[in-house]
C-alpha cells in the first residue's frame, strides 16, 4: 500500500511540474450590477513580457445581444500606442450561447493579438462600444496575456 501511495505522489509531482502557469497573466474586473456604461473604461496592467493577448467576457443569460463590440487600447506613458476594435460573437443565429459555463453563466475568450509586447508602463484599456449607453448582463471582463517562452 505504501508503494502505491509513493508511486501516486511521484506521478502527481511529475504532472504538476509539467504544468507551467507562470507564463500566463489573467486579470478580471467585476462590472456593476446596474450595468456597464459606455464611458467606463476598464484598465488592466498585465505582467511585462511578449506573448498572445486575449479578451475574456463572463456574462449571464440576460444579456440582450448576440455580440459585444469592444475597443481595446494599449496605453504607455499616458499615450495611446494603438487602439483596435473587437467583435465578440456570444451566441449563434439560433440564440444558443457559445461560451462555456453552467446554469445561466457563460465565459468566452478570443485572441486579439498573437504577439504583443507589454512593458512595466503599459496599461490596457477596454470599453464597450455598443450602440446603447449602458449594457446589462455582462458580469466580468478580463484579459489574458500568455507569455512566449524563450
Amino acid at each position: 500500500m505504501k508503494h502505491h501511495l509513493s508511486l501516486l505522489l511521484t506521478a502527481i509531482t511529475i504532472i504538476l511540474a509539467g504544468c507551467d502557469t507562470s507564463g500566463e497573466d489573467t486579470l478580471f474586473t467585476n462590472l456593476p450590477d446596474d450595468g456597464w456604461a459606455y464611458t467606463d473604461a476598464l484598465s488592466f496592467s498585465p505582467r511585462p513580457g511578449k506573448g498572445e493577448l486575449s479578451i475574456a467576457v463572463r456574462h449571464d443569460a440576460s444579456y440582450p445581444y448576440s455580440n459585444l463590440w469592444l475597443e481595446v487600447a494599449v496605453v504607455s506613458g499616458g499615450k495611446n500606442i494603438s487602439t483596435d476594435t473587437v467583435n465578440l460573437t456570444l451566441c449563434d443565429p439560433y440564440g444558443h450561447w457559445l461560451g462555456k459555463g453552467f446554469g445561466g453563466s457563460y465565459q468566452i475568450e478570443v485572441p486579439v493579438a498573437p504577439s504583443v509586447t507589454i512593458d512595466s508602463l503599459t496599461t490596457l484599456r477596454v470599453r464597450h462600444i455598443m450602440r446603447c449607453d449602458t449594457i446589462r448582463g455582462i458580469d466580468q471582463v478580463g484579459i489574458s496575456h500568455r507569455l512566449t517562452r524563450i
